[in-house]
C-alpha cells in the first residue's frame, strides 16, 4: 500500500505540466503590463508629445514668419499673425501690427540692404519662442528716414548696426498674437534713427 500511495504521487510530480497552464500565465502577464501601460503610461506621454508637435510648429511659424521678414515680404508675414497681433519695442511701447507695417515699410525702403540675422532659437516651455542675439544692420542708400513722427533725414549712404536683442513670440493658438523686442543699447527702428543722426521722442 506505501509502495503504491508513493508511486502515483512520483509519476505525477516526474509528468510535465501541462502545455496550456505556462502560456496562460504568460497571456496574463502580458495582458496586465499591456493594462498598466495604457492606465498608467500612455497618457501622461501623449499629451507631452502633444505639447511637443505644438512648440515644433510653433517654432517653425516663427522661422518662416522671420525669413518672410527678412526678405521684407511683409505681405507674407502678416498670414502668421493673428488680426489683433501686437509689437512691443522697448520702453513697453505697444502698436498695433498694423501700425507697425508702416514703419517697416518706411525702414526698408531707406535701408534696401537691411536684414535682421540671429543666433539661435530658443523653444520655451509655456509655448513661446525667441530668437537670441538677433543684429539689424544696413546701409541708408535709399529713402529719407524718420523714426514715427521724428524729423526725417537723408540718405548719406551710412552703414548702421544695432545692438544684440531678442524678439519674444506669443502665440494664440497657430497665430503669432505678440511680438516682444528687447534688448541694451541702439536696438530697434530708434536705435537705428540714432546711428544716422537722429534722436527719436521719448
Amino acid at each position: 500500500m506505501l509502495g503504491r500511495s508513493i508511486s502515483p504521487k512520483s509519476s505525477s510530480n516526474n509528468r510535465p505540466k501541462s502545455s496550456p497552464k505556462k502560456p496562460q500565465r504568460r497571456r496574463l502577464q502580458i495582458n496586465l503590463k499591456v493594462f498598466h501601460i495604457s492606465t498608467a503610461g500612455t497618457e501622461p506621454k501623449v499629451k507631452s508629445r502633444g505639447a511637443l508637435l505644438v512648440n515644433i510648429d510653433r517654432a517653425q511659424t516663427v522661422r518662416k514668419y522671420w525669413s518672410l521678414f527678412n526678405s521684407h515680404d511683409l505681405e507674407g508675414c502678416a498670414e502668421f499673425l493673428t488680426n489683433d497681433c501686437e509689437v512691443v519695442l522697448e520702453d513697453d511701447c505697444e502698436l498695433p501690427w498694423h501700425e507697425m507695417k508702416i514703419e517697416f515699410e518706411g525702414l526698408f525702403q531707406s535701408f534696401p540692404d537691411i536684414r535682421f540675422p540671429y543666433q539661435k532659437l530658443e523653444v520655451k516651455d509655456n509655448g513661446m519662442i525667441i530668437i537670441q542675439e538677433m543684429v539689424a544692420s544696413g546701409t541708408h542708400t535709399g529713402k529719407p528716414f524718420a523714426c514715427f513722427a521724428c524729423e526725417s533725414i537723408q540718405a548719406s549712404g551710412k552703414s548702421v548696426q544695432n545692438d544684440p536683442e531678442s524678439i519674444t513670440f506669443h502665440f494664440r493658438d497657430d497665430k503669432i498674437c505678440k511680438i516682444v523686442g528687447k534688448g541694451e543699447g541702439a536696438i530697434g527702428p530708434a536705435g537705428i534713427y540714432t546711428q544716422i543722426g537722429g534722436f527719436p521722442l521719448v
